[in-house]
């Protein structure tokens, strides 16, 4: 394997310092948590062994970044099915402390790096990215409509069969800006407003870049604990009694946990599910939620592991192989990086969260993805009113109010 050095310095806090995302690879925060990643250039395309100069900082994501495609049959032009990346440039700031850090093969190229950051950083001048709403959706909502009710029809019909016990229909919303997006306005726009959920950006090529703001984490890893969630079935805010009560979406959620629960038992000395479903609120829809913790068998790899929870029953269907195949005989687009994995990791640690609630921007045109679980019982109309609702976070965010 071959060897890098990473060099890293402590700087003065500034949660404005973002550089310019036409640079970034990419970038994630969590603005409850007052964390913040973003990295830039590759300095290697592959998880390297890597030599620190001096002490790496206690507590550092990564500093590899990366993850892979919902369905690597059905990739996008311009994006990675799959990377794995250690950057030339690395930002980490969380809670009040700010660490940047370069890579490269030599000690001397990673510190090169790292000046870089320290000059550009002394230099950076925030300003608040100004945003007029002036965009505008495409397409004819009820012919919209119409296909939803096809598909979702389509689905039941593999349930009545008593071939599938669920699936995860997404759809795409098109949108049109009168200028080009500013990526970073995007963002901030979202971490305004879902303070609790990871917002991230990925940059393809040609300009174009991946954005969203998603609720739910595939899983923690540490050392041989790993934590994930379950989190399925869908309400307004303030309608939580009726979603706890509610045996449809229930059933859901519980496809869901046991799905989870299927694809950690190999890997697994315990695998341990809350004992009972809660709820997670987010400013415009609430969640049936389980978190779910498991302890690994020695010798697990976190890659492994995570490799085998995805596509869950939260973004795909139960069975997961029969949900593929439907899903990509009948959906009539490339899901891409949409409700693929993404984060950060290391040979002992990982962390990942499902891209959901996004949209692929290129200049003045965007892509919304959204999508929405389909049991028996379920009905397209309240199906496609959930998508509407989900939809709304990135509509907001790229200026459609």
């Amino acid at each position: 394997m071959s060897l890098f050095w990473g060099c890293t310095q402590e700087l003065e806090f500034d949660k404005g310092w973002v550089a310019d995302l036409a640079t970034v690879d990419f970038y994630c925060s969590k603005p409850s948590e007052n964390f913040q990643f973003w990295a830039r250039g590759v300095a290697s395309k592959s998880m390297v062994s890597l030599r620190w100069c001096g002490e790496k900082p206690q507590g550092l994501p990564g500093p590899f970044w990366g993850g892979w495609i919902f369905d690597k049959q059905r990739p996008w032009p311009g994006f990675e099915k799959e990377l794995w990346c250690l950057p030339k440039q690395l930002v980490w700031q969380h809670e009040d402390k700010c660490f940047a850090c370069g890579f490269g093969p030599t000690q001397e190229e990673a510190q090169k790096h790292l000046s870089q950051l320290k000059t550009e950083k002394q230099s950076a001048v925030f300003t608040p990215s100004v945003f007029s709403p002036s965009a505008c959706r495409l397409g004819d909502i009820q012919q919209e409509k119409q296909s939803w009710a096809r598909l979702v029809e389509a689905a039941l019909q593999e349930m009545d069969e008593g071939h599938i016990h669920k699936l995860v229909l997404a759809r795409q919303i098109h949108v049109e800006n009168e200028v080009a997006w500013n990526p970073v306005g995007v963002l901030k726009n979202l971490e305004s407003r879902f303070e609790d959920c990871w917002v991230y950006s990925i940059r393809g090529d040609d300009g174009h870049f991946f954005i969203g703001a998603t609720p739910e984490v595939l899983c923690h890893i540490k050392g041989a604990q790993l934590e994930t969630e379950a989190l399925a079935g869908t309400a307004s805010v303030g309608e939580a009694s009726a979603l706890l009560h509610s045996e449809k979406d229930l059933r859901e959620h519980r496809w869901v946990t046991e799905g989870i629960q299927k694809a950690l038992q190999p890997f697994s000395e315990t695998v341990e599910v809350a004992a009972s479903v809660g709820i997670r609120t987010l400013p415009n829809l609430i969640h049936l939620h389980t978190p779910i913790r498991a302890s690994l068998r020695k010798g697990v790899l976190p890659l492994e592991v995570a490799r085998a929870m995805h596509p869950s029953p939260a973004v795909a269907g139960s069975p997961r192989e029969k949900a593929m195949c439907f899903l990509r005989a009948k959906e009539p687009f490339s899901r891409g990086w949409y409700a693929g994995a993404l984060g950060w990791g290391n040979e002992a640690e990982l962390s990942l969260f499902v891209a959901l609630r996004s949209a692929r921007i290129h200049s003045k045109m965007a892509e919304l993805f959204v999508g929405a679980g389909v049991v028996q019982g379920s009905c397209e109309s309240k199906e496609w009113l959930e998508t509407e609702h989900k939809a709304q976070a990135l509509l907001n965010a790229l200026g459609i109010l």
